[in-house]
C-alpha cells in the first residue's frame, strides 16, 4: 500500500514535527470547547471535524481536501432548501477528483521542501570522528543537575543517529541533535608529555662571594651624617647586645 513505518528516537520532537504541531492546535481546540465545563472526550468529534475542514494558510487547502480531493460535508450543507436545482452528474467526478489530489500534493509537497531548505541546525563537526560524546538531557531536571549526561562510548554512526553503549542498557540510538563531542585526555599520554615538556632541574652555583656576610647599607642624612640605628638593629651585633643587656642569673 506504499506506507513506511519509521522510527524516531525519544526525546526528540522534531522528527515528528507536523505531528508535534497538530497536538498543540489539538489541545488548544479542546481547550476553547471546554469552557462549559464537558468532557473532552466528548468534544473531540466536533473539534476533530473543525480541524479537517479548515484551510490552512500556507496552502489553502484543509486537510480533508489533501487526502480525498474534495471538501468534506459539514452539517450545515444537509439543510439545504427543497426548491434548489439539482446539478446534474458530473461523469468526470474521478478525472477531476484525481487531478484536485495531484495538485494539492504537489503544492504540499514543495512547501515542504522550501521549509526544510530554509532551516538549518548547527552541528558539531568533531562527532564525525569522537570516540565518546555527552548526551543532552532532554527531562524534567533538578535544580542542580548537569544539562549532559557522559561521556559515553559510540558504536555506530550515521548523518541523523548515533548508537551509543549506555552502561546499565542496551545500545541505544541517539539523534544527532542532542549529541557534542568529548574531549578527553589520555592519562598516558599526558603523563609522557608532561614529563618530557618538563626542564632538567639545575644547581645552584655559590660563589665565594655570596658565602661571605654582606655588609649593611649605611645610611646618610643630606648634610652627610651617617645614621647609625640602635644596638638591636645593628647587622651581627644584635646577639652581642642581647647578651651584654641580658643580666645574668645567680
Amino acid at each position: 500500500m506504499g506506507i513506511q513505518k519509521t522510527r524516531t528516537t525519544a526525546y526528540h520532537p522534531q522528527s515528528n514535527g507536523i505531528i508535534e504541531r497538530w497536538h498543540r492546535t489539538l489541545k488548544t481546540a479542546l481547550k476553547t470547547r471546554l469552557s462549559q465545563h464537558t468532557k473532552w472526550i466528548d468534544e473531540l468529534p466536533t473539534v476533530l471535524l473543525g480541524l479537517r475542514a479548515t484551510p490552512r494558510a500556507d496552502t489553502s487547502l484543509s486537510a480533508a481536501q489533501l487526502t480525498y480531493g474534495c471538501s468534506i460535508r459539514l452539517p450545515c450543507d444537509f439543510f439545504s432548501s427543497a426548491a434548489s436545482n439539482k446539478q446534474e452528474m458530473d461523469y468526470d467526478f474521478v478525472t477531476k477528483l484525481r487531478e484536485s489530489i495531484n495538485k494539492a500534493l504537489s503544492l504540499k509537497c514543495t512547501e515542504m521542501q522550501s521549509h526544510r531548505n530554509n532551516k538549518s541546525v548547527f552541528i558539531h563537526q568533531d562527532l564525525k570522528t569522537c570516540k565518546q560524546v555527552f548526551v543532552r538531557n532532554d527531562a524534567m531536571k533538578k535544580q542542580f543537575q548537569p544539562t549532559y549526561d557522559g561521556p559515553y562510548k559510540v558504536l555506530e554512526r550515521n548523518s541523523k543517529t548515533f548508537k551509543l553503549q549506555i552502561p546499565g542498557r542496551k545500545s541505544t540510538i541517539i539523534s544527532i541533535d542532542r549529541l557534542k563531542p568529548a574531549y578527553i585526555i589520555n592519562e598516558d599520554t599526558a603523563e609522557d608529555s608532561s614529563s618530557s615538556s618538563k626542564p632538567p632541574a639545575r644547581k645552584l652555583e655559590t660563589s665565594s662571594s655570596t658565602s661571605t656576610q654582606l655588609k649593611p647599607i649605611l645610611k646618610t642624612t643630606k648634610y652627610g651624617r651617617v645614621v647609625k640605628p640602635p644596638v638591636r638593629f645593628r647587622w651581627g651585633e644584635s646577639d652581642v647586645a642581647a647578651r651584654l643587656i641580658k643580666p645574668k642569673r645567680e
